[in-house]
């Protein structure tokens, strides 16, 4: 999982309010994010069974993935070698420019 899934993931957890899942655009306010970004997630995420979807609102999480707070701790190899892999994943399937810095 990429930290970009990880942070739409978790935000999922923090904007779900008496089970009413947040919107697309909510989501993507909240991790600073176009639509079609967090769109694009979902989608990954529902494919590996992290999330499952019904509808256009409903969301329910499958697997829980990394905490935001576990993010934070990720060593700067992690962070690097997990921005490297989404930099070729987004080349190999022409998704355009990804910037990553060492």
């Amino acid at each position: 999982m990429t930290p970009f899934q990880a942070s739409v993931l978790a935000a999922i957890r923090d904007l779900t309010r008496d089970e009413i899942s947040p919107s697309v655009r909510d989501i993507g306010v909240h991790v600073g994010a176009g639509v079609s970004s967090v769109h694009a997630a979902l989608v990954l995420l529902e494919q590996r069974g992290v999330i499952k979807r019904e509808g256009r609102r409903s969301i329910t999480i499958l697997k829980a993935g990394p905490t935001r707070d576990q993010m934070e701790r990720w060593t700067d190899g992690e962070v690097r070698r997990v921005a490297l892999a989404l930099h070729e994943i987004s080349r190999e399937r022409g998704l355009g420019r990804v910037m990553v810095s060492a």
